[in-house]
Parts: C-alpha cells; structure tokens; sequence
C-alpha cells in the first residue's frame, strides 16, 4: 500500500507489515530509502508509535542532519493514510542522539 506524498515531490511510503500493533513501514525520499519500525497504538484519533527506530543502511547518520524531518513527513503520511488527526511519535533508543529524547507530534491535514 502506497501512501500519496502530500505535497513533498519524490516522498513515498509503503506499509511492509503490520503484526500485533508492530509496523514496518519503507520509506523513501530525496534523503534516500529507509525503514521505520515502531508498536502502533491508538488513543481517540490519534496515533501513537512506541519505541520508534528508523533502519537505514550506513546507520541513520546516513539520513544525515534532516532525520527528524524525514520521521516527520514519514509520520505524517502515515497518519493520513490511517485516518488520524494527530500522529505522536515516541522514539526508541536508537533516536535518541546527544540531545533529551522528546515526543515528536505532527497534526495530520
């Protein structure tokens, strides 16, 4: 299942699995091609993905500085695409960078 770009030309996801509320989703864009895994859950209308990690070959270095900016866009598709109005985002230790690991939330149009 394709998920449409909104807006951004050359972005695309596709949902590899879903098992027990765990998805994997492939994502690709100008950054290159990646996948994202998390435990999916929902509260109301909005989505929720736990323990997010974004896999990527050469590690998500590789995605460079624009990493959050890539599990944006990649949220918000997904959350478009599953009918929510907001998409929180908790990540997984592999996110974390130097900096605190905080929620990323993104209203889905």
């Amino acid at each position: 299942m394709l998920l449409p770009g909104g807006g951004e030309p050359g972005r695309v996801a596709t949902l590899l699995e879903e098992d027990a509320g765990a998805i994997d989703v492939g994502a690709k864009s100008a950054k290159g091609a990646y996948e994202i895994m998390a435990n999916m859950r929902w509260e109301g209308k909005t989505l929720i993905l736990d323990r997010t990690r974004i896999v990527v070959e050469g590690g998500v270095g590789a995605i460079g500085a624009g990493m959050r900016t890539e599990l944006l866009g990649a949220a918000k598709q997904f959350g478009r695409q599953q009918g929510a109005s907001e998409a929180i985002v908790n990540r997984g230790a592999q996110l974390g960078g130097r900096g605190a690991v905080t929620s990323i939330h993104v209203k889905v149009d």
